[in-house]
Order: C-alpha cells, then structure tokens, then sequence
C-alpha cells in the first residue's frame, strides 16, 4: 500500500488575476447654455420667416381693391356723411413687415368741423384714463342739432364711437353684397357677425386676410379711433400713436443703420404665435 506520502504533490496554478481595465477620464458636465434673447429671435426668425413677395403682393392687392369697393359703397349709401378717403394701416402696409396677412386695417377718416367740435382731454372723461378721448358738440345754441351731419351720433353731447360703429356694422353684416365682390375678386369675403368689431375675413386661393375697419378722427394734432372700451361707456374714442410709432422707428433705423424694424417685426410674430401674448399688439412692442 503505496503511503499518502509518497504521492506527488499536485502543483496548483495560481490563479491569475484579471487585468482591471482603467477607468475613464471623469468629465464634468458642464450646466445647460442659457440662450440670450437676441440669440432666441435670430432662432424664431430663421424658423418662421417671413411671407414671400408673392403673398405680400397678393395681399396688398386684395385689401386695396376691398378697400375701393367699401369706399364706393359708403359714397352711395351715405353720401350725406363726409367721409374721407379710406386708406391701409398695419405691419404689411406700413413696411415693417409681417409674418402672415393679419393686422390688416382699413381706417375711415371721419371729416368734423372743427368750429363745432372739440376734443375733451382723456384725464376729464368719466374713465380718467388718459388714453380715451371725449369729443363735444360745441356751440349748439347757435348751431342746433342738425348743422352738423354727425349729430345724429350724438349721445349726449358728445360724438359716439359705439354708436357710429354699431350703424357701419349694420352695414357691413347686412347692406353690402359680399358674395358678389368676392366672386368679382376670386375671394370669400365674410363680415363678422357675432362681434361689435367691424371685421371682415377673407379667403383667397393664396391668402387669408382678417381686416379691421376704424373710424378715424384726426383733429388738434391727435388721432382718435372709434375703438371704446367694454362697458357701458360708449362715447370715448382711443387716442393712437401707430402712425407716429412707425415713423419714428423706421427714423431711428435711418440715424444709425439699426435693426428696430426686423426686431418689432419679430416681436410680432413671437405674440402672434405664442397664446398667453397673442392679444400684444404692435404699439407696446415699439417701446421694448
């Protein structure tokens, strides 16, 4: 019997350890990049442009020919209303450039004696808002009622922009044969009905327009729209300072070779585009 001492001793294979592969260089995450605003807009711009010539052409075409058909109208139906000449406002018209054919607006200048009306400071009307305007009925116990022919707006003693307006909305929604100028245009041309705006949407093969109609009052250096708060307040009229604001921008731009008109013309188009800025109009981004 062969003794346990004899036998060979098995020689064990140390194991052999696995090579640990070497960790990665740590690399710090660097915190998210904060856009600026200016780098913001150059983004939005470059992603909604602007409307091509072709639709700006289209658009400037349809609201001037709508426009000639709405004066024409007026002059048959009212010729005892000295209107003006009805003329186009907003970003489209006034050169500062739009991203769609909204805004669009037809101002229709109301022509008032001036020896019978006057302008009552925003800070005296019932509202004391400085931006709303009464205009008085002066003299009218040397000049009765029906010298003037606006008198028949009258509420009081004082021009009414709701009272005006809601006529020319009668007009508008039920005097004026829309589908026969529309069919003259190659449009579809519906007045707003369920709204004391005076709005008309327009649908075109190529464009869609929503116009806005405004009486204008333009005397003792200001310009007033028949544009009344909501309320019962219905005499006041908006004082506005569009035209000024444009002229004053596209001045600037000229003084330095600034950007103002692109950057309001992005502007617009963010609050367009954006629900909780939607309502934002042009006139408080001119100050930005």
């Amino acid at each position: 019997m062969t003794s346990s001492l004899s036998l060979p001793h098995l020689l064990l294979a140390e194991p052999r350890a696995c090579p640990v592969p070497p960790e990665p260089p740590q690399v710090e995450s660097s915190p998210p990049r904060c856009l600026t605003l200016q780098e913001k807009l150059l983004s939005h711009s470059s992603t909604h442009l602007p409307m091509p010539e072709e639709q700006v052409a289209v658009s400037q075409q349809l609201a001037r020919s709508i426009c000639a058909e709405l004066q024409s109208f007026l002059q048959s139906k009212c010729p005892e209303l000295p209107f003006g000449s009805l003329f186009l406002s907003g970003p489209l018209l006034d050169g500062l450039g739009a991203l769609a054919a909204d805004h669009i607006h037809f101002m229709l200048p109301v022509v008032l004696d001036a020896t019978l009306w006057s302008l009552i400071p925003g800070e005296d009307t019932v509202v004391r808002n400085p931006q709303y305007w009464l205009i008085k009925r002066t003299d009218l116990e040397y000049f009765p009622r029906g010298r003037s022919p606006w008198d028949k707006f009258l509420v009081g003693q004082y021009l009414s922009s709701n009272a005006l307006n809601e006529t020319l909305h009668k007009m508008l929604v039920a005097s004026i044969n829309w589908p026969a100028i529309g069919s003259l245009l190659g449009t579809v041309i519906h007045p707003l009905v369920a709204s004391r705006e005076l709005r008309l949407d327009v649908k075109h093969h190529q464009v869609e327009l929503s116009i806005a109609i405004f009486p204008v009052v333009e005397m003792e250096g200001k310009v007033l729209l028949a544009a009344p708060p909501e309320g019962l307040v219905e005499n006041l009229w908006l004082e506005s300072f569009g035209r000024a604001e444009v002229l004053k921008v596209k001045e600037l731009d000229a003084g330095d070779a600034g950007a103002r008109q692109h950057c309001l013309c992005i502007l617009n188009g963010v609050c367009r585009s954006h629900p909780a800025l939607h309502k934002l109009s042009g006139s408080p981004l001119a100050h930005v």
